[in-house]
């Protein structure tokens, strides 16, 4: 009996240090009796922005951006552009360009217009690559992959990337060509 409390003993003793110890491979799950922490707060704009999960609504808003004034934004206060190059509804930023000026899409929720913005110059069109993209005013929709990830960012106004000008949109969907 003593050999069965002994070796039990040592493989409690084995499992612990084991949960406890070091791990070069990163943080462990916690086990059951660890309490799981609870998740992060999502920040209000994701490292790199995304399309919208299945079924969620992407949504247009206004923000007020300093010497620019009032302009579009996501639902989360990123700020959103607009390409020169463009013609309407139809997107000329492809390739390289589509990973630094990141599309605005949606996995198939339907757009919504936020407080500020006019419903019926809201639409989306397919991409070349099969995606959807929001749309305003006939523009297609982007966000800057160099803007700071906060809302109120606007770095890309006034860009001149990809053979043409990057502006940040109207609640009138028109090109902001004011100064940052």
């Amino acid at each position: 009996m003593k050999r069965i409390l002994l070796a039990a003993s040592i493989l409690t003793l084995g499992a612990f240090a084991t949960a406890c110890g070091n791990s070069s491979s990163g943080p462990s799950a916690p086990s059951s009796a660890q309490a799981a922490p609870p998740p992060a707060a999502a920040s209000p704009v994701a490292a790199s922005p995304q399309p919208a999960a299945a079924g969620l609504t992407p949504t247009v808003a206004i923000a007020t951006a300093g010497k620019l004034g009032t302009i579009l934004t996501d639902g989360h206060g990123a700020t959103l552009y607009i390409f020169g190059k463009d013609t309407a509804n139809h997107s000329n930023c492809t390739g390289d360009c589509a990973a630094d000026w990141i599309p605005f899409t949606t996995n198939g929720g339907a757009p919504a217009a936020g407080p500020g913005t006019k419903a019926t110059m809201l639409a989306t069109i397919t991409r070349t690559d099969g995606s959807t993209q929001l749309t305003y005013n006939a523009h297609p929709l982007y966000y800057y992959s160099d803007d700071k990830k906060s809302p109120g960012s606007v770095e890309g106004q006034g860009s001149n990337e990809y053979g043409g000008l990057w502006y940040t949109v109207t609640p009138g969907g028109t090109p902001d060509s004011a100064k940052k």
